[in-house]
């Protein structure tokens, strides 16, 4: 309806496809327990068994199957051999297939896939070839830019249904790597020839080992952030646990569950934020300044209130606890104002979309009373400071809240895993000679600042490798190009040496 005007009513008959709700309603009608058995030849009986119950359930549920678009493959990490009995629908044969595509994953018998890996690199190949023409030598490319588009177009691709294809982490760590690698030299302008440790230390970026562990573990988080009401431990959390544990000897803490997803009840009561400090005085404002006005704004609006100070530290990615209690739950025959020196945290509680399970549970449990007042810090406010020592003498206690929230634990683990990245890129290249070069100017992994210009920021980081295209054409033998074979003659020519010296000396 639009005003007082009703559309017209149409009947679907070809079921929801297309639809946003389709999966969904689709998912709740057909919902049912999955068939298992002890032995292949009791799985291929309750198979066919559940094929014929899905079809008859289908046609009384006004749906229709389509036999030649289905398939059935069996799935088993032994050498078992399904029995030929074939299935049917509505008398028509479902063909059977080594492999399956499901969604973009190409599911093979032993969930290796070798085969989706396959098709990946491929399709990956030519995207790689498209990022060459934003690579070109235009004056003001920026590879910052470079690197965000080869996020976007290449790794997405390589990491797409990791949430499975992580059952053969194997598999994606040998053939993923080097089309990984490659889109980095690439967006880089470095030459093939140049190694990988060497390429993703030159650009600040984690070689894939460590890029596909991150990503693995930033997946889960942000599965188990929005996954309420269980916490059994599913394959991605085991394997999550077990990249990690062998990367950097440490397991996920607890993922904190978010209350709700999406906006909040447009029927709340919005919380009292006061920015009235903040509209007096600017950044660097005089303390002293600054102490009289919060003086006067507890004198004055909230002389009758309970007034508490909040603060929190973080290390090691775990939250600690202050000593005093959460603000939001504290009790009180009077209103309480709640002064805090966090920006962002009065910026989460004004926003439309709070997705930190502690700012939502704010939300849930703090009073229609209570008013949140931003003061800056490090100003002398006795009871800002005292809050400030309090949290940070957390950091010296073994206790940590039970549960922390994703957004700190990603960054935990980020942080984690380019720590080791640098260890092992210092040690490694002391002893690797051809990450030496780089080595030798460059011990930690940070992206260096690029010169301006696409063609300056080429040349500059193929002679910080030590790759440059005059090594890279005389190690393959190509003696094609004119500059560099007359670079060579001339040299060879002032030296003396005769021709034939001059064929050997280039051989």
């Amino acid at each position: 309806m639009i005003g007082n005007e009703k559309s017209r009513e149409f009947a679907e008959e070809t079921g929801v496809q297309g639809s946003i709700l389709a999966v969904t309603l689709f998912l709740k009608k057909a919902y049912q327990e999955a068939f298992v058995g002890a032995s292949v030849k009791l799985v291929k009986k309750k198979l066919i068994q559940a094929v014929s119950w899905v079809a008859k359930w289908a046609s009384s549920a006004g749906f229709q199957l389509s036999p030649s678009k289905s398939k059935f493959t069996h799935i088993c990490g032994h050498n078992y051999r399904i029995s030929k009995t074939p299935i049917y629908i509505d008398d028509k044969r479902i063909p059977k297939r080594k492999t399956i595509r499901i969604l973009g994953v190409t599911i093979d018998r032993k969930l290796s896939f070798n085969q989706h890996c396959d098709g990946v690199k491929r399709d990956c190949l030519s995207r790689i070839n498209l990022l060459k023409c934003i690579a070109g030598r235009h004056a003001n490319a920026n590879r910052d830019v470079r690197m965000n588009v080869c996020n976007a177009f290449v790794n997405s691709r390589l990491t797409y249904g990791l949430e499975l294809t992580i059952l053969g982490i194997r598999t994606l760590l040998d053939k993923f790597a080097p089309t990984y690698h490659r889109a980095i030299r690439t967006t880089s302008g470095l030459l093939p020839s140049t190694p990988a440790d060497a390429a993703c230390a030159e650009g600040g970026k984690l070689p894939f080992r460590f890029y596909i562990k991150n990503t693995i573990c930033h997946r889960l988080i942000g599965f188990a952030n929005r996954t309420a009401g269980s916490d059994r431990e599913g394959f991605l959390l085991v394997e999550a646990n077990r990249l990690h544990r062998e990367t950097i000897d440490l397991e996920l803490p607890h993922i904190s569950k978010i209350h709700w997803c999406g906006t909040r009840d447009w029927n709340r009561t919005p919380m009292e934020i006061d920015s009235t400090v903040k509209s007096k005085h600017k950044a660097g404002s005089n303390p002293a300044a600054i102490r009289k006005t919060v003086v006067e704004l507890l004198r004055t609006k909230y002389a009758n209130h309970t007034v508490r100070y909040s603060d929190g530290s973080l290390a090691l990615g775990r939250k600690r606890l202050p000593h005093i209690s959460p603000p939001a739950t504290l009790q009180s025959d009077h209103p309480i104002a709640v002064l805090t020196d966090s920006a962002s945290v009065v910026a989460a509680l004004e926003s439309e979309r709070p997705m930190h399970p502690g700012i939502q549970q704010i939300f849930e449990d703090a009073r229609p009373d209570t008013a949140f007042v931003w003061i800056p810090g490090h100003s002398g406010i006795p009871g800002n400071e005292k809050a400030d020592q309090l949290s940070g003498s957390g950091r010296l206690m073994e206790f940590y809240t039970k549960r922390v929230p994703a957004d700190d634990i990603k960054a935990w683990t980020t942080k984690m895993l380019k720590d080791r990245w640098a260890k092992e890129w210092y040690t490694t290249g002391q002893d690797n000679s051809r990450v030496y070069v780089l080595r030798k100017i460059k011990a930690d992994i940070k992206k260096w600042e690029d010169p301006r210009g696409h063609r300056d920021q080429q040349v500059v980081s193929r002679l910080r490798t030590g790759h440059t295209a005059f090594a890279y054409n005389m190690s393959r033998g190509d003696f094609k190009s004119t500059k560099i074979r007359g670079l060579l003659m001339t040299s060879l020519e002032a030296s003396g040496a005769p021709l034939e010296t001059m064929s050997r000396s280039y051989s």
